[in-house]
């Protein structure tokens, strides 16, 4: 349970409430419970296979299939949250992806640093 909540598609725990979680954990959960926090800057990574497939991990944590998804995600972050975006493999093949990510942020007051 601790796993799905942490988890979760439809919406973004506040350390406030990881920390309301981490109370409702036993024993080893409450460790990972704890891997939860976030701050900005934001670890956050792309990537596009040769078959289509996106595959995008923000703070080791969640894992959108989908730009429909990865764009409702980061619309849970609060405005002015800054990412570290690591692009991994052949960028030619996310540049609507890029875009798309650009425009949520617009959309949603986040800054995207590219990482080098």
């Amino acid at each position: 349970m601790v796993e799905s909540i942490a988890r979760a598609r439809g919406w973004l725990l506040s350390n406030e409430q990881v920390d309301e979680l981490e109370k409702l954990a036993l024993g080893s959960e409450r460790d990972n419970v704890k891997q939860r926090h976030w701050n900005s800057p934001v670890e956050f990574s792309l990537d596009f296979f040769l078959d289509g497939q996106l595959r995008a991990e923000i703070n080791n944590q969640y894992c959108p299939k989908d730009l429909v998804s990865l764009r409702e995600k980061l619309g849970q972050y609060p405005s002015g949250t800054t990412f570290r975006l690591t692009v991994l493999g052949q960028e030619d093949g996310l540049v609507p992806i890029l875009r798309a990510v650009n425009e949520a942020a617009l959309e949603h007051g986040l800054t995207i640093d590219l990482a080098h």
